[in-house]
């Protein structure tokens, strides 16, 4: 999505490790991966970093994979507040990302019913998420719309760019031929 989504609040299996960073913050993609290669380095292997749980995504058609996403990197996120989780079993969040991450693996995701905003509705409503059990593909989209913060300057450009150039192409054709 989200991409965020991700759109993008982040999605892993829990556990924090260390860092001092949790599953519930919202961590750009760079810098991210930053952290993860910084974790590897200091424990001196190559395994991935237990306290930034992976990105997950839709690389290629239909399955959900980790850290490989269908649109390339993510350009928005939308950070949740854990506060506003009101489920009643201990380590809401953790489990319920965890358990919708497990859910989209055996998913078949496509661009207009079953996808990532799709994946990030379940997580929510099996935690509550704002005292809600109603959210969906829409509401989520909207939501990262409105709320969601892009990674960086340029990610802001590349997502707008392209819809500024069509209208501006659309906008002066109109106008030259409604001229003559």
């Amino acid at each position: 999505m989200l991409p965020t989504a991700a759109a993008n609040a982040p999605s892993g299996d829990g556990g924090s490790g260390g860092g001092g960073r949790s599953s519930r913050e919202a961590v750009p993609w760079k810098q991210r991966r930053r952290l993860q290669q910084q974790q590897r380095q200091r424990r001196g292997d190559g395994c991935g970093a237990e306290s930034l749980p992976p990105l997950r995504g839709v690389d290629t058609y239909p399955v959900a994979h980790e850290d490989n996403m269908a649109f390339g990197k993510p350009v928005k996120y939308w950070k949740l507040d854990p506060s506003k989780v009101h489920a009643s079993r201990p380590n809401a969040w953790d489990t319920a990302v965890h358990e919708a991450s497990e859910e989209y693996k055996h998913h078949m995701h496509n661009l207009c019913c079953d996808n990532c905003h799709s994946h990030v509705a379940l997580a929510l409503n099996l935690m509550r998420y704002n005292n809600s059990s109603h959210w969906n593909m829409v509401k989520v989209c909207l939501f990262c719309l409105i709320y969601g913060k892009y990674v960086s300057i340029g990610a802001f450009v590349k997502t707008w760019l392209p819809f500024v150039l069509l209208v501006g192409i659309i906008v002066t054709t109109s106008l030259v031929f409604n001229m003559r």
